[in-house]
C-alpha cells in the first residue's frame, strides 16, 4: 500500500509538472503571437508612411514640372508677341474698328448722293434763272473729298517702296509706321500729339474725341 501511495504521488506530481509546462508553453506562444502582430502592424504603418511620402514627392515633382512648362509656354508666347510687336496689336485694333470704317464710308457715300442731288437741283434752277453755280459745285466737291481721310496707297517722296520696307528690321518698320501715321494722315498740326496708346486701343489719349482720328488710320491702306 505504501508503494502504491508513493507511485500515485509521483504520478500526480508528474501530471502537475506537465500541466505547468503546457501552461507555460501556451503563455509563451500567446506572447510570441502578440509580438508578431505588433511587429506586423508597425511594418504596415512604416510601409504606408513610405508610400504616402513617395506619392507626395511624385505629385510635387509633377506640379513643379507643369508649372515650369506653363512658364516656358508663357515666355515663348510673350517672346513671339514681342517679336511681332506693334503690327500684331494694330491688326487686333483693325478688326475692332472695321464696322466703324464701313459706317463712315456709308455716311460719306450718302453725303455725296445728297450733295449730288442738291447740286443737280441747284444747277437746274440756276439754268432756268441764268445764274452760274460753278463755285458752289466746287465747294461741294471739296467737302465730299475731305469727308473721309484717306491714306495714300503709293509711297510718298522720301519713303521706301514696299519691297524696301519689307526688308527693314522690325524696329525700323515700327518707326516708319508712326512717321506714316503722323505725316500722311495728321499733317504738321497739333493733331500730331495723337498718342500711340489710343491707336492701340488704350485709354491714355489726351486729345478730345473730335480731334482723334485713330479709328481712321487704316481707312484705305498703309505701308504694311
Amino acid at each position: 500500500r505504501l508503494q502504491a501511495e508513493v507511485k500515485a504521488r509521483a504520478q500526480e506530481t508528474a501530471r502537475k509538472e506537465e500541466e505547468e509546462r503546457a501552461r507555460l508553453r501556451a503563455k509563451e506562444e500567446a506572447e510570441r503571437a502578440a509580438r508578431r502582430a505588433a511587429e506586423e502592424r508597425e511594418r504596415l504603418a512604416r510601409q504606408e508612411e513610405v508610400d504616402r511620402r513617395y506619392k507626395e514627392a511624385a505629385l510635387r515633382r509633377e506640379s513643379e514640372r507643369n508649372l515650369a512648362e506653363r512658364r516656358e509656354a508663357e515666355m515663348k508666347a510673350k517672346e513671339e508677341d514681342d517679336a511681332k510687336g506693334v503690327p500684331l496689336q494694330i491688326q487686333r485694333t483693325l478688326s475692332n474698328v472695321s464696322g466703324t470704317l464701313k459706317r463712315q464710308r456709308a455716311t460719306a457715300v450718302a453725303g455725296r448722293s445728297r450733295s449730288a442731288s442738291s447740286s443737280s437741283s441747284s444747277s437746274s434752277s440756276s439754268s432756268s434763272s441764268g445764274a452760274d453755280d460753278r463755285p458752289r459745285h466746287k465747294a461741294n466737291k471739296k467737302e465730299r473729298r475731305l469727308s473721309v481721310p484717306k491714306a495714300p496707297k503709293a509711297a510718298m517722296p522720301g519713303w521706301p517702296t514696299r519691297e524696301e520696307y519689307a526688308g527693314r528690321g522690325q524696329a525700323e518698320k515700327d518707326q516708319l509706321f508712326w512717321r506714316f501715321v503722323h505725316q500722311a494722315l495728321l499733317g504738321p498740326s497739333s493733331s500730331e500729339q495723337l498718342c500711340r496708346e489710343h491707336v492701340l486701343g488704350g485709354t491714355s489719349c489726351l486729345l478730345p474725341d473730335a480731334q482723334c482720328v485713330a479709328r481712321e488710320v487704316f481707312a484705305d491702306g498703309s505701308l504694311g
